[in-house]
């Protein structure tokens, strides 16, 4: 008999990493014969900084009239959206749900991750319901949960010890959590892969066979870059383009073409996975980026993302790819457009990522 599954993580977020690490755990629980359902929540601190009247009382003038110009005249944001409606569309999902005593009795596991749903930084604060804050809720689950980079104190301690104490099975993504979790809370605790390496080039390629054509047709350096940081990698994107004669691209909101070539606009999470898998070089500071770089075999540099800089250094330690991590001072040397090492990592994350799916699928079923 199936076990019913309720997976419980960020919803609707128009952002790559966010959708692609949920459809993946949500495929990952399919593939071990769950009956898999989505809780339909959203954090209500994410909701409202997500509104108008957040943007106009909290954000600085600058910012809100780049995001005005890029909503009203560009309809960049509205597009931004519905380039992931019909994605999220292809997965099952419950009634809404608004506190966590909704879901008693609902499902046989309550599964929560893998995304960074126990980063206060982003919840304002620990959520109830991604903590699964109700001692009636059985069985409780943490795969590939995430804190990012934040730093706890006393009291941010005390509450995550009262919640995660009662996990059935805890694993998180970054050694530095599972160091945390172990220190303060229970030793119970293990670090699995991001849910994007447990399917491989073929899988993700095969996910969404109709776009088996090559999106574009020249020679590409592939920019993903999150937050203000779009200068500093395309000022090397633009570097590496010149050296191996390729043309510079952009999945970008920022409607600045210096040094870039092309921008490419409503482009969807199958369509992201398809750009980056036929780029000849990926420059970007985004975690999901540098993680799809590697899975998919692609030379890459990952540039430091201040405000969240130790998941991907973490990833490229554990995978033997530190020199992929630009710092500024890094000599652009001729292996790095080779994938010599990638392969390397590659066969050190399909180990990684066949514990992984034996820990969930003991998790689940034991």
């Amino acid at each position: 008999m199936k076990k019913k599954v309720w997976l419980i993580t960020y919803v609707g977020s128009a952002n790559y990493g966010a959708a692609l690490q949920l459809f993946a755990t949500y495929k990952a629980l399919e593939k071990i014969g769950c009956d898999v359902a989505i809780v339909n929540y959203e954090n209500k601190y994410e909701v409202k900084q997500k509104s108008l009247k957040y943007l106009l009382t909290n954000v600085r003038l600058k910012q809100k009239i780049v995001w005005l110009i890029s909503s009203f005249v560009f309809d960049v944001r509205k597009n931004s959206i519905n380039n992931f409606s019909e994605f999220y569309k292809s997965m099952t999902y419950t009634r809404k749900i608004y506190k966590v005593n909704e879901m008693i009795g609902k499902a046989d596991i309550y599964c929560v991750g893998s995304d960074q749903v126990w980063n206060p930084k982003i919840t304002h604060g620990f959520d109830e319901v991604f903590c699964l804050a109700n001692d009636d809720l059985h069985k409780k689950i943490s795969f590939a949960s995430s804190m990012g980079s934040a730093e706890f104190g006393l009291y941010d301690t005390s509450i995550l010890k009262t919640h995660l104490r009662n996990f059935d099975a805890l694993s998180v993504r970054e050694q530095v959590a599972a160091n945390y979790i172990k220190e303060n809370i229970t030793n119970k605790v293990v670090t699995v892969v991001d849910p994007t390496f447990l399917f491989d080039k073929d899988d993700w390629m095969n996910f969404w066979s109709y776009k088996k054509e090559r999106p574009i047709s020249d020679k590409y350096v592939l920019i993903y870059a999150l937050g203000g940081y779009f200068n500093e990698c395309n000022t090397l994107a633009r570097q590496i383009a010149n050296k191996i004669g390729a043309k510079v691209v952009a999945i970008t909101l920022s409607t600045r073409k210096k040094n870039v070539d092309e921008i490419l606009t409503n482009v969807t999470p199958e369509l992201f996975v398809h750009y980056i898998a036929n780029a000849s070089f990926v420059v970007t500071n985004s975690f999901h980026g540098t993680c799809f770089s590697i899975n998919l075999g692609i030379p890459f540099y990952s540039i430091k993302y201040a405000k969240n800089p130790f998941r991907a250094s973490e990833l490229l330690e554990k995978c033997g790819l530190k020199k992929r991590f630009y710092c500024g001072k890094n000599q652009i040397e001729d292996c790095m457009f080779k994938n010599d090492d990638i392969l390397d990592a590659q066969i050190y994350l399909k180990e990684e990522s066949a514990k992984s799916m034996k820990w969930l699928r003991n998790a689940i079923y034991e």
